[in-house]
């Protein structure tokens, strides 16, 4: 046998080892939640994964959401309280033993100091710190500290909400340093939010919401067929202080001519703030609309695609629309990630459910799309695709690393 067909059998050797142990875990996949925008990019997050040759578990939000005796924040490190955790969630725990890396998609679940956050950032720190695995956050903002000012109460309680706001940042922030400082790879998805995480000394890979890469691989755009066709989306931000101006809005809409259609639909398990909208346009918007339930991702996308503009407070579903170059007029969300893709794309600011003159805007920025309804984003949208490429930048390296150690060990056994 010669010397290059032994060399060529230990390199397909090395490369067999070295993926004997190839799963991730991937914890908080909204495949199956929300709306059709987190099935799509988990989708394709899951596909850009399983193309770099890794197996999958993939760990639904509801479950993370479950999770039994999750630590206070400060007792993160405690042993005891490590133990109850391992004991109350054995399969969460045989996932991250059995892993060679541990993903997160944090998408906009990681705000604040609530439960859903507190759970996954101490997923993270106990498969690094207890486990000693490959540790990764993508796909994701990061708030330590929700803005009170993109809450539609915040002007009735201003004072208040302010100062416990300013009490609370410092905690979160220390909390949030901590976690990210553990990591293996830290993928954001818009600027405002790296931002945020580079005041702490938090170094992060800007990439993008793996959306676009679903509708690049999955969808072909179809010939506009409707005109003066409004599609409205709700908001997690969702408040009826700011939706009664929404409504007069929709009527003053309606009555130019322009059909009306109002966007929902999951693949299983529907956001409760879409319920609550559609509920208070049943009851107080007296514009004739239609409710479309999407009962796929195609059904979602033709729906956006066949709309004159769109109006949401949506992060997936503007993205969606930029993607397919529907106008959009965005509305605020629960954290500052509408506003920061609108700035990486150059689009205009949401708009506030909070501001007073939310009508009037609305219908300054409807005028404006009227007048000038085509537009072409296909460069910048080749651009979004290669930031949202960044966001398997981790796992890659890992693989390489993972050969190339094998391959160096077999060699050398040789």
């Amino acid at each position: 046998m010669s010397i290059f067909r032994v060399l060529f059998l230990l390199s397909i050797t090395a490369f067999t080892s070295v993926y004997a142990n190839q799963k991730v875990v991937l914890f908080n996949d909204t495949s199956a939640w929300y709306h059709w925008g987190c099935t799509g990019t988990s989708t394709a997050l899951k596909e850009g994964i399983q193309e770099l040759g890794f197996d999958i578990q993939a760990v639904p939000i509801n479950v993370t959401y479950a999770l039994k005796q999750v630590p206070q924040f400060e007792e993160f490190n405690d042993l005891q309280k490590f133990d109850q955790f391992c004991e109350e969630n054995r399969e969460t725990i045989e996932a991250i033993q059995n892993a060679v890396a541990v993903v997160i998609t944090g998408e906009g679940t990681i705000h604040d100091l609530r439960s859903g956050p507190k759970a996954l950032l101490y997923l993270a720190h106990i498969s690094k710190k207890f486990f000693e695995k490959h540790v990764e956050i993508i796909n994701h903002s990061a708030y330590p500290k929700d803005d009170p000012g993109l809450s539609a109460c915040f002007l009735e309680n201003f004072e208040i909400e302010k100062e416990r706001a300013e009490r609370e940042l410092e905690q979160a922030q220390a909390i949030y340093r901590t976690i990210y400082a553990e990591l293996d790879f830290i993928a954001i998805r818009e600027p405002v939010s790296q931002d945020e995480m580079r005041k702490i000394n938090i170094a992060s890979t800007l990439s993008f919401d793996c959306l676009p890469l679903y509708i690049r691989d999955h969808y072909r755009t179809k010939k506009r067929i409707k005109e003066k066709t409004l599609v409205i989306a709700g908001s997690a931000a969702f408040s009826e202080t700011g939706a009664e101006k929404l409504c007069r809005y929709l009527e003053t809409i309606a009555a130019t001519g322009f059909e009306i259609k109002v966007l929902i639909g999951a693949a299983a398990f529907p956001s409760k703030d879409d319920q609550s909208f559609v509920s208070f346009l049943k009851t107080h918007c007296e514009a004739p609309w239609e409710l479309i339930k999407a009962s796929s991702m195609e059904e979602w996308l033709d729906t956006i695609n066949q709309a004159t503009f769109l109006v949401s407070g949506r992060f997936h579903h503007s993205i969606a629309a930029f993607c397919l170059n529907t106008p959009f007029i965005a509305l605020n969300s629960n954290t500052h990630k509408v506003h920061a893709i609108c700035a990486l794309l150059g689009q205009a600011e949401p708009l506030l459910f909070s501001d007073p003159e939310l009508f009037d805007h609305l219908l300054l920025r409807t005028n404006a799309i009227i007048s000038s309804p085509s537009i072409d984003n296909d460069t910048k949208v080749t651009e979004i695709y290669q930031l949202a490429e960044k966001n398997f930048n981790g796992l890659k390296s890992l693989a390489e690393d993972r050969f190339s150690n094998s391959a160096s060990k077999s060699y050398s056994s040789f």
